[in-house]
Parts: C-alpha cells; structure tokens; sequence
C-alpha cells in the first residue's frame, strides 16, 4: 500500500463487513468508507478538481469528513480541515492561503465561511448525498502516488497567521509503521 486510496482499499478487501469508524451514532463498514470514497473522487473529477486542488472542510465530527478525506486523496486533491472553533476572520485568512477548488461545510458551520465560499459550499447536511449519488464505487484512475499531498493542515498562528502543513499519502503511512516498530505492536487490521 502506497497511498491512503489503496490503503482504504487493502482494509475492504479484508473485511468490507468490520467496522470503519463510528460517529454520531452511525457506524461505517470499510466497505462502504471504500465505496463512498470512491463517489467522491469521482465526484470531485467530475467538477473540474484537478490534481493537487484544495478540497476545504468546515463541520463538526461526521463520516463524511472521512469519505471526503480519502475520497480526495483518490482524486489526487488535498482536504484542508477548517476549524469550526475558530471565528470567521480566521477561517477566512485560511481559506484566502488555501484557494479551495471546493468547499464542504455542516449546516451549523456554514455562516462561518466567506460570502464567496458559502455561496458554493456543498451542505453536508442537505445536497451530500444527491451530490455522491449513482456515481461509481470503484476507485478512479488518477495515478495517485505516494509524494501527493493529501492534506494540509493549518497551525494556531502563535507567531502570526497559521500556516499550512503539507503531508503526503508517504507521512501518513509511514508513522503507524513506524510506531510499531520500538513498541512491538502487531498489525492487526
């Protein structure tokens, strides 16, 4: 496994029936996390977001950030999580550095996002599901590759503005790895 996609992936064709996540009183199994990636990659391709784009997130715990998380990576774009605790001028200044090509938001969290974002912001609460539907759950060919950036996570701004990390498909699988390694952790999934 070389990139969260395929790593997704490897976890389904293990088990599509176990368990993914759990969150808000709904339970996903890797077999739908892998399908409803999948439509979000496709989804995302067929908008015009082109391979590394800034895919922004504004909600509160919810599967999808999870569906959207992988689903991005599969399209070669990278989730930028905004946080909901923070106040609007700062959500701003985030999505400014960052120029999302598509932007995700819970309705909650919705009025937090710049006029010009809010306008295009696909609810998660209302249009999601019409937006992944009868779309394929097999994963698109985009060529993801482990050096893509898939996310890009901002700092708290202590020294000034917060400033966006970049971490690739490569950073994010090699940490499990590596932690089990002193530990003597058996991989289990």
């Amino acid at each position: 496994m070389s990139t969260l996609g395929t790593l997704l992936a490897e976890l389904a064709a293990r088990g599509p029936e176990r368990p993914a996540l759990t969150c808000a009183g709904r339970t996903l199994t890797f077999g739908e996390l892998d399908d409803r990636s999948s439509q979000v990659a496709h989804a995302l391709v067929r908008d015009g977001v082109r391979p590394g784009d800034r895919i922004a997130v504004l909600t509160k715990n919810r599967p999808e950030y999870f569906e959207l998380m992988f689903g991005a990576a599969r399209a070669r774009a990278v989730l930028v999580g905004l946080n909901w605790r923070l106040a609007a001028p700062e959500i701003a200044a985030i999505a400014d550095d960052a120029e999302p090509a598509a932007v995700f938001a819970g309705k909650d969290q919705r009025e937090l996002l710049p006029p010009t974002l809010r306008d295009r912001a696909i609810d998660l609460d209302g249009g999601y599901e019409a937006w992944i539907a009868d779309l394929p759950t097999a994963a698109p060919d985009t060529g993801a590759r482990a050096d893509d950036v898939v996310l890009q996570l901002y700092s708290s701004g202590t020294t000034g503005l917060p400033k966006g990390a970049r971490l690739t498909s490569a950073n994010l699988l090699y940490t499990p790895g590596w932690a089990g390694r002193p530990t003597g952790w058996a991989r289990t999934a």
